[in-house]
């Protein structure tokens, strides 16, 4: 498997090999030892390179930088004729070969520059051209005691490398994954992955991916739904709401009718108070009324009674009249016949003279008396009549009173009958009016209450108006919410997407 990182790890490598030929051949500059810095220098920076650019990331590539590092510090050494300081080079590449991650690299340069170490002790001592150690140094412990030191950091290296590989590992396989998920587009593909068998992490994460995989199919499928509900929800809101507008128009609507009519109500219950009182003032007035015309009755009666007693005396008073005249004819007789015999006796004493003349005195005065009780019962005659007269007058008033008491008894007996249809008619109209009052009192109660209700109504229904258009934007902030996710859940692709 190739790793990304080794190619960085081959390039840092290489850098590290021509910053380690340019030190070389400032040391031969130093110590003349130019041809060992060519002989050995260039193929240990060439080789590694060209193995790399021929094999790739293989693991002759890497184990030829690991001997590069080694040969190069052997080189350094050997320049320096043994210089103790010159092999710390040693322990500083074989800490940077951590680069590769592979313990296998890390071993095989320790295990380089320990034989060269012990082959190089050896050949020093034998006199041969090359050094190691110093003169004054050079032993089998020191060879050891150095050894000890790169077999510690060998070993910790090793463990690191183990270590590291396995986190590098895990990196490569998440850019790998990542790399893999996002298209060229920007969306990302969340398809199965190829599950590195050799980390529990990348396992979890392949797991993780197929469960995220899942849920946002799912959520893809739900958000598109959501967004079809939310739409139709929407919808639907904006129709409830103008509904529920519309009903709140008309609810206030009634309202304000219930409220007129209320009040309506109110003006018919006091007016029919009024009627009910007026009622109650005709019922007393038409039994006062009744009483008045009985009480007018009776005296009617009485002054018809009266009036035919009158009628009787005057009818008496007429006969005794009619008697007097008799009795005055008589009187008037008699004075005649008197003035007749005085006249006689007037006419006898003329004729005896002077005898006579005494007796003619009385003959005048009986003629004179005559004449005088003549003219008075002519007069009390000429009374008589005007008293017959005013008798007979005064009869015919009497019967025309009479006659029009009688229609006016016939009267009063019709008032009483229309007062008594009054008094029942005002007795029906008090009870009318009473329960009119009373029902329209209930009517009254009644439509304050639904005045009330229709207010109550009318506030339950703004506050409906409210609530429904507060469901619209909420359902309007879920379809954006939804076309949001929906749009977020389109940057995701996984298997079934076309």
């Amino acid at each position: 498997m190739t790793y990304a990182f080794r190619n960085r790890a081959f390039q840092i490598s290489f850098l590290v090999n021509l910053g380690l030929m340019i030190y070389a051949l400032a040391l031969a500059s130093w110590y003349g030892t130019w041809l060992q810095a060519l002989i050995i220098g260039l193929p240990s920076l060439l080789v590694p390179y060209g193995l790399y650019r021929l094999l790739g990331d293989h693991t002759l590539s890497r184990i030829a930088y690991g001997f590069s590092y080694m040969i190069f510090s052997a080189l350094h050494i050997h320049q320096g004729a043994g210089m103790i300081e010159l092999h710390f080079g040693i322990f500083v590449l074989l800490a940077l070969l951590i680069v590769f991650r592979d313990w296998l690299v890390i071993v095989a340069a320790a295990a380089l520059i320990a034989v060269h170490h012990l082959s190089f002790m050896y050949m020093q001592a034998a006199g041969a051209p090359v050094f190691v150690f110093p003169a004054a140094s050079l032993s089998f412990g020191i060879v050891m005691l150095h050894a000890a030191y790169v077999v510690v950091e060998a070993l910790v290296l090793v463990a690191i490398a183990v270590f590291s590989l396995s986190e590098a590992r895990q990196a490569e396989y998440f850019l790998r994954a990542t790399d893999q998920m996002v298209d060229a587009d920007g969306k990302i593909w969340l398809g199965e992955l190829p599950i590195d068998k050799h980390t529990e992490l990348t396992r979890k994460f392949a797991g993780v991916i197929a469960k995220l995989r899942s849920t946002i199919a799912m959520i893809d499928q739900s958000s598109g739904a959501l967004k079809s509900e939310t739409e139709q929800l929407v919808d639907q809101g904006n129709s409830m709401a103008q509904d529920m507008s519309d009903e709140a128009a008309q609810v206030d609507t009634i309202a304000s009718a219930t409220e007129q009519m209320s009040a309506t109500i109110r003006d018919l219950v006091a007016l029919s108070e009024q009627v009910l009182a007026m009622a109650g003032e005709q019922q007393q007035a038409s039994q006062s009324g009744q009483a008045s015309v009985g009480t007018m009755k009776e005296t009617i009666l009485e002054l018809s009674q009266t009036l035919e007693t009158t009628k009787s005396k005057v009818n008496g008073l007429a006969e005794s009249t009619s008697d007097i005249r008799g009795v005055l004819e008589v009187i008037q007789s008699i004075a005649e016949q008197t003035n007749l015999l005085a006249l006689n006796a007037a006419i006898e004493a003329a004729r005896a003279g002077e005898h006579g003349r005494g007796f003619a005195v009385v003959a005048d005065e009986v003629r004179s008396l005559a004449s005088r009780t003549h003219q008075s019962t002519g007069e009390i005659q000429s009374m008589i009549e005007r008293l017959v007269q005013s008798g007979d007058e005064s009869v015919e008033s009497v019967g025309a009173s009479i006659a029009r008491l009688q229609s006016t008894i016939e009267v009063a007996n019709e008032s009483h009958a229309w007062l008594d249809k009054i008094s029942e008619h005002a007795s029906s109209v008090l009870e009318s009016a009473g329960t009119m009052s009373s029902t329209l009192a209930q009517q009254g109660a009644a439509s304050e209450e639904i005045a009330h209700s229709a207010n109550r109504l009318n506030l339950l229904s703004s506050a409906l108006n409210q609530k429904g258009i507060r469901v619209v934007e909420i359902a309007q902030d879920t379809e954006e919410v939804s076309s949001r996710l929906k749009k977020e859940a389109d940057q995701f692709r996984y298997q079934g997407d076309v």
